[in-house]
């Protein structure tokens, strides 16, 4: 009959005992394994080490072998899947439709396992040493069971423990999340890689393997000039036209341009360029003498090579004239001075610069001999000027006794008319003598 319990089945109280039992045998392990090192209560009830490992022992098989005979795992097997990220299987056995569920209990804050201890003092206390006994030999399940509060209290954190597995909708998210930020990095390093890739087909490859018309065009007229160039039948008018076919050369795509240099090389391979000449160098040689020959028609370059043409001939104030000349030779370009200095070099053995200095040095002493001499010429100018304004101060004195003698031969009713005369003739000398003065001033002045 259905009334009728089957061999070895539960009914719903002994199976909810059951239950807050494991719950309480696993909280008490893991509290154990935790303050290991404190005192514990068993310490304080007369536990040995061997009497409370082999407690732990029994309980863990207590506990272990209720687990298998509901179907589920051991706590070692649970918390071997659970550190190696394994789904742990269901923990709890199909239940029967008949079955009301069970009520969620509020989480109470644990008690500390300390808070019990007066309680099992107090009780060790009232039962003396035969109780202690009596306890030692008491089941395992019989004395981890306390107060029903404490089982409460117990159930309800080991119900929290259980309430986390490893294989929680939450832990098995994180793949899938992980995926999916994995697949959003892989799109944005393909897009990345993919413009990267464009951009360098549009500015590399492009402008350096695709040409146009106009190129192809440049490029077979390089190639036929360099064939007539390393045929060695070409004038220098001829040679002059690669002038003309630089800004094809410019036109060129990158990929052109050197292989262009190379054929260039190819056909220009001489006893003097073992290893031939590029399209640039052929083109600068030609640039530098067309210059050189437009710098040579220049008036102030030839004035100054006609100049120079008769060096050896000229008296030394002409050759003092090439100073006048240094303008010119400043504002020659430097292949134009080079062949000056050759020209000259060519007569005297020195070049421009070095002819400039000697007659600079020339005219250097002279100016210093000049100069000595002037000085001289004005120290003896002064020392006249100095004489003659000691005489003129002599004078001067000589008018001035005159005319207080004047004054006295006049109060005395005296003849005045030879003293008169005497300081008109002193005046007239000190004027004379004071316009020759001036003169001599103006002679000193005016030597340099």
């Amino acid at each position: 009959m259905n009334d009728e319990k089957k061999h070895g089945e539960l009914d719903q109280d002994s199976q909810d005992e059951l239950d807050a039992f494991a719950r309480a045998l696993l909280n008490r392990k893991t509290e154990m394994r935790i303050f290991r090192d404190e005192n514990s209560d068993e310490m304080e009830i007369g536990f040995s080490d061997d009497e409370r490992q082999a407690a732990e022992k029994s309980m863990s098989q207590a506990l272990d072998t209720l687990r298998r005979s509901r179907g589920q795992k051991t706590i070692e097997e649970e918390e071997t899947a659970f550190w190696f990220d394994d789904e742990p299987a269901q923990e709890t056995a199909p239940e029967p439709e008949t079955r009301t569920p069970k009520k969620k209990q509020p989480r109470p804050v644990r008690k500390s396992r300390h808070r019990n201890k007066p309680v099992r003092k107090e009780n060790s206390r009232a039962s003396g040493s035969a109780d202690n006994t009596e306890k030692s030999a008491r089941p395992a399940s019989e004395r981890s069971v306390g107060t029903r509060k404490e089982k409460a209290a117990k159930k309800t954190a080991a119900a929290d423990h259980e309430a986390k597995p490893a294989g929680s909708p939450a832990a098995r998210s994180n793949p899938v999340r992980r995926r999916i930020v994995l697949a959003i990095l892989a799109l944005c390093l393909l897009a990345v890689a993919g413009l990267g890739v464009y951009c360098w087909k549009v500015l590399v490859w492009n402008p350096e393997n695709l040409t146009t018309e106009t190129q192809e065009a440049s490029y077979k007229k390089l190639v036929d000039y360099a064939d007539e160039y390393g045929s060695g039948l070409m004038s220098d008018a001829e040679k002059a036209e690669i002038l003309d076919l630089k800004t094809d050369y410019d036109s060129l795509a990158p990929r052109q341009k050197t292989e262009i240099d190379a054929y260039f090389q190819e056909q220009t391979r001489s006893g003097d360029y073992p290893q031939g000449r590029t399209f640039q160098e052929i083109w600068q040689e030609q640039s530098e003498g067309k210059q050189a020959t437009e710098d040579a028609a220049q008036p102030q370059y030839q004035e100054l090579t006609a100049y120079l043409a008769n060096w050896n001939e000229k008296s030394d104030l002409e050759k003092r004239d090439i100073l006048n000349y240094r303008d010119f030779y400043k504002g020659l370009t430097q292949s134009l001075k080079n062949q000056v200095d050759e020209q000259i070099k060519a007569v005297t053995g020195q070049t421009f610069s070095q002819l400039v200095s000697e007659q600079e040095e020339i005219v250097r002493s002279e100016q210093v001999a000049h100069q000595q001499e002037v000085d001289s010429q004005k120290a003896e100018l002064q020392a006249q000027i100095d004489a003659l304004n000691q005489e003129i101060q002599s004078y001067s004195d000589y008018g001035t006794s005159l005319a207080e003698e004047l004054t006295q031969a006049q109060i005395d009713g005296e003849d005045t008319s030879e003293i008169q005369a005497q300081i008109t003739a002193n005046s007239a000398y000190v004027q004379e003598l004071q316009s020759q003065v001036s003169a001599l001033e103006y002679q000193r002045d005016s030597l340099q």
